[in-house]
């Protein structure tokens, strides 16, 4: 999926601050919230103590468009949004 995901931003136009982004499918958007569900299950449940308290204090916070807000930013690459510490 990775290699498509830079097909598909080798395709696209910049946009206004010189970033160039993947066409937001439905497919994609589909692909990649598994993908980031799938990364944040191999983390260790005692590395994770901020998001197992979340998800039973305010599991309405933990939406799909709240989880595509990080993907978005790290550009649809699943593992570094959770690397990262956007959910742990």
């Amino acid at each position: 999926m990775i290699n498509e995901l830079v097909r598909m931003m080798l395709l696209s136009e910049p946009d206004q601050y010189g970033q160039v982004h993947p066409d937001e499918t439905p497919e994609l958007v589909r692909a990649k919230l598994q993908d980031l569900e799938g990364e944040i299950a191999k983390i260790p449940k005692e590395e994770k103590e901020a998001f197992e308290q979340a998800k039973v204090k305010c599991p309405g916070q933990l939406t799909e468009a709240f989880k595509l807000m990080f993907l978005r930013c790290e550009v649809f690459i699943a593992d570094v949004s959770v690397v990262f510490g956007a959910f742990v």
